[in-house]
């Protein structure tokens, strides 16, 4: 197979995207895709980030592209999680403290977590256009919006639709309120919802 049609092949595969890196561990030369964009077969969305011409970009997997430090979080976690129907219009995500940006994006909201906080209840979802994302997992993302103090109608919903899921865990919930410091919060809403 040329490299050609194994960088279509591997693009394919991914949902219409490619980076660079993962062109590389795939052992294709990247003048290939330089080659491929010239031709019009691959457009350039960012620095080392391609897709093919009739693909809907997925602007959550060029973000963790961009930033393979981050980590979807808050509100743009609930809705990979379906807790909320609401599409995030800025995409959030959590880094640890002191990562510095080279610039920042106008779709992204940043938010700092300490070390301890940041490095748990991190799992690989799909996002909407069904490329793999890292995004806190739902315990993590219901302590989270929680501590932000976001809109009480949003955290009702969430944790309603929490309680009422098979992948509801209470146990795990009030241990990650505990690390976060939000388990008053989270007692509250419980006793009420529950």
């Amino acid at each position: 197979m040329d490299y050609k049609k194994k960088l279509l092949k591997l693009t394919n595969k991914n949902g219409g995207m490619i980076t660079s890196s993962q062109a590389t561990s795939a052992n294709i030369p990247r003048t290939y895709l330089s080659l491929m964009e010239q031709k019009g077969e691959l457009i350039k969305i960012k620095r080392g980030i391609y897709m093919l011409p009739d693909t809907f970009e997925d602007e959550m997997y060029v973000l963790a592209c961009n930033y393979p430090k981050g980590i979807f979080s808050h509100g743009t976690a609930l809705y990979i999680h379906g807790l909320t129907d609401r599409a995030p219009i800025v995409y959030e995500m959590s880094f640890p403290q002191k990562y510095h940006f080279r610039k920042s994006e106008d779709n992204l909201k940043v938010r700092y977590l300490m070390k301890e906080v940041f490095e748990f209840g991190i799992e690989n979802k799909k996002s909407p256009c069904n490329n793999n994302i890292r995004v806190y997992d739902i315990e993590h993302t219901l302590c989270d919006i929680l501590k932000a103090n976001y809109d009480v109608q949003i955290i009702n919903d969430a944790i309603k639709r929490y309680i009422t899921s098979d992948k509801c865990n209470i146990n795990k919930l009030l241990e990650y309120a505990e690390k976060i410091k939000v388990k008053n919060k989270i007692s509250n809403y419980l006793k009420v919802l529950l």
